[in-house]
Formats: C-alpha cells, structure tokens, sequence
C-alpha cells in the first residue's frame, strides 16, 4: 500500500509549469533558506493555498532535494522511516527503525552539497516520527521544512515543554491563513485572464473551501467553456454553476 508519495530529484518537468504567487514565493524563499543555511523551518496553514505545490517545484528544480508526503497509515516511526529512505535512495529491506535510521543518515551524508527534505502533511505524524526528524536534523548538516495544517502548529505550541527541542531549533516559519488577493492575481495573468469581473469572482471563489485549488479547477473548466475565446466572469460563473458553486 503506498500511502507516501516521493518524488526524486531528477523527477519529470512539471505537466502544468509553475505558477509563482506570492504567497508561493514567500514559500520557496523559506525553503531556500532553510537549504541554504542549513536550518529547520516549518510552514503551516489552511488547505489550499499552495503549500504542496511550492514543495513539489521546489524539489523539482534542483538535484539533493527530497519530498515525502505523509500520510495517516505511515504516521508511526518506521513506516515514515521506510518512506523516507525510499525517497532518498537509501536501502529500505532493513527491519527495525534503528537500521532505517542509520541507512538513511549514511545516504544524506554522503550528499555533495547541503541536502534538503521536506515533509508535507506532517501533522499526520506521530510524536515519535515528529522526534526522529528532528534528532536526524541534528546529526546531518541539512535542512528540513515541515509542511502541515494549522493543527501540527496547535500541537507544538499546547505542549511547549515536550516540543521544546524541536521548537527551539526552528529558525524560519510561515504561517499561512488564507490565499492573498496578489495570489489569485497571479494565477489569472498566468492563464492570461484579463477580465476585471472575472478576477473579481476569482477573488470570491478564493475565500471559500479549497482557496486556491478551487480558483485553479474552476479556470480549467471556464477555459474548456470559453474555447478559444478570452474567459470572462461569465465563463467562471458558469464553471461555478457546474460545480455546484455560486460566487
């Protein structure tokens, strides 16, 4: 069953090129840092602003860099270790997390340069998982951003005392609580829509459930309704309509 999704340093050019919002940028600079230093980093928000996505163009973009995406069934220490190590090419038909721990230290070691790993949707793991990147942070010179919803932020700071090893080695955060006007901006002009009432039902659409990820879906299905025609608001609405949405 795979339940964490990995995606390799020389992983195929994104299908759909990479929009840069600002919200995304501000993203990538923390990952930057973070690699760049190295240091820990955490960014935390709602669904839906492009936290997945600015993870995974930043891994795309440069050799040495490592993505895994946690999930509920790999929450415990040595199914999020097995994840890992397959994520970074290291030997994975080890048993026991200690030898997956070593294998997996060997292998960043080894990297020519600082090597980065992000972890998304790390509020589904578990304190132990939570407590071995971190010790892991500490023995190899990398850096590490934990990517999760405001719950893993919740948790750190309900318990300040038992986080309080983890905490204080982050140097660079970024809390996320919604999409930017900027941000749906962005994704307008990259899909070339200049229609002032299409933006501003974009806008709308931006501040309900799903955020960005909507903007994005209801453009696809305004594009296919438009044809070759520019979009317009009335071409978004009638993607919201078929939906099931009303901006």
């Amino acid at each position: 069953m795979v339940t964490i999704r990995t995606i390799e340093p020389n992983a195929a050019p994104e299908k759909i090129p990479f929009c840069e919002t600002e919200t995304g940028r501000r993203m990538l600079n923390l990952f930057t840092y973070c690699q760049d230093a190295p240091e820990l980093g955490l960014i935390t928000g709602k669904p839906g602003v492009g936290k997945s996505t600015a993870a995974r163009h930043y891994v795309r973009s440069a050799p040495g860099r490592y993505l895994v995406t946690a999930s509920p069934a790999t929450s415990a220490l040595v199914p999020c270790l097995q994840r890992i190590a397959e994520a970074i090419g290291a030997h994975t038909k080890l048993s026991g997390a200690g030898a997956l721990a070593a294998a997996i230290t060997t292998a960043l070691e080894a990297e020519p340069q600082s090597p980065m790993l992000i972890v998304d949707e790390a509020h589904h793991l578990s304190d132990d998982s939570i407590e071995e990147l971190r010790i892991l942070f500490d023995t190899v010179p990398m850096g590490m951003v934990l990517v999760a919803g405001r719950q893993l932020r919740d948790r750190l700071d309900g318990n300040p005392k038992q986080w309080s090893q983890l905490t204080s080695r982050l140097s660079a955060g970024l809390e996320v609580d919604g999409p930017l006007p900027a941000d749906v901006d962005a994704i307008c002009s990259h899909h070339g829509i200049d229609d002032r009432d299409a933006r501003t039902t974009l806008r709308r659409a931006a501040h309900h459930p799903g955020a960005l990820r909507t903007v994005t879906k209801l453009i696809g299905v305004a594009a296919k309704l438009a044809g070759t025609a520019p979009i317009v608001a009335a071409h978004v609405k009638d993607a919201a309509h078929a939906r099931g949405l009303t901006y």
